[in-house]
Parts: structure tokens; C-alpha cells; sequence
């Protein structure tokens, strides 16, 4: 089922808080882990996660980051960081969907 909330493209509403995801215990946010919302990482809490070292060019800034690429479910397609962590913790949204990590 959808969570509660999402309508039937399974977007959230404007204005629902949504979390950021927390990076797991040794691994720093931004360089170890991707700074996107719990919404891109899906359902599972056990995800594999691809790091690609100076892979992409920020669609923002135009640097080179590191690019992690996941899939959210198993019939989800897989999601990847596109622009910068730096973008994304000056500007405070999500390197996935580009979504505010604060209110969506």
C-alpha cells in the first residue's frame, strides 16, 4: 500500500514534513552517504548502494562528485544523486529528487 499521504501518483502532499535520512553509524553524510530524503530511499532499510568515485558533474555547480546509485524496492527503478552534496546542504534539499528536505 501507499503511506498515508501520498496521492495516487504516490507524491506527498505540499507542506508534509519529511525526514532526511540519517546516515549509518561511521559514515559521513555527503561523502560516504548520499544526502537525499526517506522517501528516495524507499520501504527497505536494507538497501544496496553503489558509490561511484568522481563520477558525475553537478547539474548546479558543474563539479565532480562522488554519485551513489540505489534501487528504493525491488520493482523501483534505480535512483541516483545528481547534483552535489555542497549544493544540497547549502540549499537544503534532497541530491535525488531536489525536493526541500525540511517540508517537501
Amino acid at each position: 500500500g501507499r503511506e498515508q499521504g501520498q496521492g495516487r501518483s504516490g507524491q506527498r502532499g505540499v507542506g508534509m514534513p519529511v525526514a532526511p535520512a540519517q546516515a549509518p553509524d561511521g559514515l559521513e553524510s555527503g561523502v560516504d552517504f548520499p544526502i537525499v530524503c526517506e522517501v528516495c530511499l524507499g520501504p527497505n532499510p536494507y538497501i544496496r548502494m553503489i558509490k561511484q568515485v568522481n563520477h558525475k558533474e553537478c547539474k548546479v555547480s558543474g563539479r565532480v562528485f562522488n554519485s551513489f546509485r540505489w534501487r528504493p524496492g525491488a520493482e523501483a527503478r534505480y535512483k541516483e544523486t545528481v547534483i552535489s552534496p555542497e549544493v544540497a546542504r547549502a540549499k537544503g534539499v534532497c541530491q535525488c529528487c531536489l525536493m526541500d528536505m525540511e517540508f517537501n
